[in-house]
């Protein structure tokens, strides 16, 4: 297994997904897609989404990471049209985009647990960025699996963006994207 990224073809693009509740309409999503240099290549988002009381019944628990996965997520991903090597997520709930994403999955914390163990092994990638590779790293169609596990070098891939820019700063565009697209709900 290669343990870094090929200096001759390096990543080019990273994906950075979110799912933000408005109050009222339901939950809106976002896709950013950043080249090396922290530029936006591409940008969509969607119309908030509001689940039926029929919804809210039949799913139950698992009615927030049903809609955020499949009813979100999975149209932004299928829209983008520059191929990503890595999806950075910052919600628990989008874990199961691994299922349909064709490249690693991996969730950036916004600060380290205040146990070094509850959430597995920990990449540290800067000081105030948390990435828990074994935990969070997913592959489509398999669950979370441990990177030695797979053939693809998640870690190196995360530690060349973050080496080229912070890993949190894009959700905060997504963010304002998204309360500039609805700005009388998001107030």
């Amino acid at each position: 297994m290669e343990t870094g990224v090929n200096r001759d073809n390096p990543p080019e693009f990273a994906g950075f997904l979110m799912v933000q509740e408005i109050p009222g309409p339901g939950y809106c999503g976002g896709y950013l897609i950043l080249n090396r240099l922290s530029r936006p290549v591409e940008f969509h988002c969607t119309l908030p989404v509001c689940p039926d009381n029929a919804q809210r019944i039949l799913y139950g628990a698992s009615l927030e990471s049903f809609l955020m996965t499949n009813h979100i997520a999975r149209p932004l991903i299928e829209k983008a049209r520059k191929p990503v090597s890595i999806i950075f997520v910052e919600q628990a709930a989008l874990a199961e985009v691994a299922d349909l994403a064709p490249v690693p999955v991996v969730r950036v914390l916004k600060s380290f647990p205040d146990e070094p163990t509850a959430c597995g092994s920990i990449y540290r990638a800067s000081n105030r960025t948390c990435i828990d590779v074994e935990s969070w790293i997913r592959y489509p169609g398999s669950g979370a699996k441990k990177e030695e596990e797979k053939n693809i070098p998640a870690a190196p891939i995360v530690e060349f963006f973050q080496s080229h820019f912070g890993l949190l700063e894009p959700f905060d565009r997504i963010r304002e994207a998204l309360r500039q697209a609805n700005p009388a709900r998001a107030a």
